[in-house]
């Protein structure tokens, strides 16, 4: 589905395959002196912003390094990296395969870093739910949503969502089958709350 903007050069001539998952963001974070990073990837259309809230102001009140949130449907969540992290991972994550996914050294190695994990509030945990677009399947059930919940121009919350599932849930059908592929099985442990080792919400 990337493939027609694949080669599309940006503004300074980098093309999307070119571009290094660290590098802008490492820059901006040093030249704003902000405390943290929140990570929301755009094929992700319904990331809930006063979740995001609540899982920034966990994460800095926690002092973690890393932290999501679980049990959310799939693409609903952000991620929030302190700020250090972002340098650590940029120093640290030399491999080429690290260079994409910026979670991805993280998950693989999770003694380095203090991660926590503030369970979905009840309502929204849903994580049989996908709410990503990765394939065409996906896109069709987004599209869906968008025309049902922001047909009008309005702001829509991760519950609206959910309420629009249990009432039409039909929609939710053409990707109900589609299994998440994940940077690692330790990620997908994390994203379902089931990993150890790290710091839970209390």
């Amino acid at each position: 589905m990337h493939e027609p903007y694949a080669n599309r050069p940006d503004t300074r001539g980098r093309t999307y395959y070119d571009q290094d998952a660290f590098a802008d963001v490492v820059t901006e974070l040093d030249r704003r002196g902000f405390p943290c990073f929140v990570h929301a990837t755009g094929d992700n259309p319904c990331v809930d912003p006063g979740l995001v809230d609540r899982l920034v102001a966990f994460a800095l009140a926690g002092g973690y390094d890393f932290a999501c949130m679980t049990g959310l449907p799939v693409g609903a969540g952000a991620d929030v990296y302190a700020s250090g992290t972002i340098a650590a991972l940029d120093r640290l994550a030399a491999d080429a395969s690290y260079r994409e996914h910026i979670n991805a050294f993280l998950f693989d190695n999770p003694g380095l870093f203090r991660v926590g994990t503030m369970p979905a509030e009840p309502g929204v945990d849903l994580p049989a739910l996908r709410l990503t677009v990765d394939t065409p399947e996906d896109l069709a059930v987004c599209r869906s949503v968008y025309d049902r919940l922001h047909g009008d121009g309005r702001l829509f919350a991760l519950r609206d969502v959910i309420d629009l599932h249990r009432s039409e849930p039909a929609l939710f059908l053409p990707n109900s089958a589609t299994a998440q592929r994940y940077v690692s099985e330790r990620a997908s442990r994390v994203r379902r709350g089931e990993a150890g080792g790290g710091d839970r919400a209390r």
